[in-house]
């Protein structure tokens, strides 16, 4: 039984309780990404809870309290969510429940805790404990409990208002650091509902989808539904390809492009290599390594010239003037963080197609237009395979040459290619870096203390002499 839960756990689920690898799917690999929890994340969503909770927990498991079931389905369930919320920041809303009982339970022992110890105090010397003195005792306590706890109350239910207040506001709207309102979403999406027919598709990463179906009430070709792996390839075949290419395909889905130009760029590597699993050969690499931000911020080429760059505002001249010609400006945002380009010469004979399961059903899994699939398969097919070969070739004589002959010894031979040593100079045409496509670096091996050479972050590094035995011990050695 175990097994086939486990089975039927959504991959992303599945990458929260174990440590995510990559699948060889590259849109699952991108949905599964996350960012662990850290201390001061946890005092700013739970606050005082954070360390109440603790102490709950404990007086929990120590069964002190009547109905030990519900203690042990507490336990349980803050540990499950701890889980989750240690692995995955966005899952801390999952500890607000359990950490409301755990602080209550740590609140209710320690009337317990403190009622008893009286209790003992008193009947220690000789007294006997009547009902009287219990509610003194309780009385006691509570006068004790408005001193010291009700300022730490009232410094929670600020900090609960604060956060619940800034957490309500819309993710699409905000003020900037100089107070001035930044509405470039919704006067994107605003201008679609206005000035596109109410038949337009409009194409957009994923990430978008849903708001631009609820709040412009247009058809979007993909959103946050990603089942479809062959289509969220298409998509990312479309953007991260040259504007000449990407039109071949675009004109036959949709009628608008809309990027985020501040944020497309960085998940374009994402749209690479969705479509490079699903398209063979449109990347040169399984890793798409060539299609990215380079350490200086530089783009490679292959980004350079994509379709989402130029939209964003990025490319060079001639590249923009390239996808103006097929992609008409037709609105930019205040900001300009959001932009949007009409497809020129949009075929008429690609209008969307549905395939209901029944008459009336929801269940419309529709079809691509016959265009489209020529365009990819039959008889429209040369025309767009010969720009796609040709750029596959090129791309191909891009990648590194093989390591040289006698290179210095180091971890760098792990991470680097096109390595050769040229009298005291050892050069690395593609050196890996963390987040960004692999770069050239050299060094000159006459400055190195040991003949050992690392890759730090991208850049050619002698390795460091150890540290020297006679020096005293600490925490804050490093090797220098």
């Amino acid at each position: 039984l175990l097994l086939c839960v486990w089975c039927l756990l959504p991959r992303r689920f599945e990458a929260v309780l174990i440590e995510p690898e990559r699948t060889g799917n590259p849109l699952m690999d991108s949905v599964t990404e996350h960012q662990p929890m850290s201390d001061g994340t946890y005092w700013q969503y739970l606050h005082l809870t954070y360390y109440l909770s603790a102490l709950g927990l404990l007086v929990l498991a120590a069964g002190i309290l009547p109905n030990p079931s519900a203690a042990l389905l507490a336990v349980l369930l803050t540990g499950l969510t701890s889980i989750f919320a240690h692995k995955m920041s966005r899952l801390v809303v999952f500890l607000a429940a359990p950490a409301a009982v755990c602080t209550g339970a740590a609140s209710a022992g320690a009337l317990l805790l403190a009622q008893v110890t009286i209790e003992v105090l008193v009947s220690g010397r000789g007294g006997r404990v009547t009902q009287g003195a219990s509610l003194g005792c309780l009385a006691l306590l509570a006068g004790i409990g408005w001193v010291y706890l009700v300022p730490g109350c009232q410094e929670l239910w600020s900090h609960c208002e604060r956060l619940a207040h800034s957490l309500s506001h819309p993710q699409i709207v905000w003020h900037n650091a100089n107070g001035e309102l930044v509405d470039d979403y919704r006067q994107a999406y605003r201008w679609l509902a206005q000035n596109t027919p109410p038949e337009s598709r409009i194409m957009a990463w994923w990430d978008y989808g849903y708001q631009i179906s609820a709040m412009a009430d247009r058809v979007t070709l993909a959103d946050g539904n990603t089942w479809n792996h062959e289509h969220i390839g298409l998509l990312g075949l479309c953007l991260s390809s040259p504007a000449p290419e990407a039109w071949l395909l675009s004109r036959h889905l949709a009628d608008y492009v809309l990027v985020w130009s501040q944020d497309d760029p960085g998940k374009s590597g994402h749209m690479a290599r969705i479509a490079n699993s699903v398209y063979p050969g449109h990347c040169a690499e399984e890793s798409c390594d060539q299609f990215g931000f380079r350490r200086d911020g530089h783009p490679t080429d292959m980004m350079a010239n994509s379709l989402v760059y130029a939209l964003a505002g990025r490319a060079s001249a001639h590249q923009k003037q390239i996808a103006d010609l097929l992609f008409e400006p037709v609105f930019s945002s205040q900001h300009g963080m959001v932009k949007i380009a009409r497809v020129v010469n949009t075929s008429k004979d690609s209008a969307p197609a549905k395939h209901c399961d029944a008459p009336g059903s929801w269940y419309c899994p529709g079809s691509y237009p016959p265009p489209l699939t020529g365009t990819l398969q039959g008889v429209q097919a040369p025309e767009y395979l010969d720009m796609f070969n040709a750029r596959a070739q090129l791309q191909t004589q891009q990648l590194p040459a093989p390591n040289g002959h006698d290179l210095p010894a180091g971890s760098y031979l792990g991470s680097c290619l096109g390595c050769s040593v040229s009298g005291h100079q050892l050069t690395c045409t593609h050196c890996q870096s963390p987040g960004h496509s692999s770069g050239e670096s050299q060094m000159s091996m006459s400055s190195c203390p040991t003949e050992s050479v690392d890759n730090i972050n991208g850049e050619l590094r002698c390795h460091p002499l150890p540290n020297r035995p006679d020096i005293p011990s600490g925490l804050s050695l490093i090797h220098i």
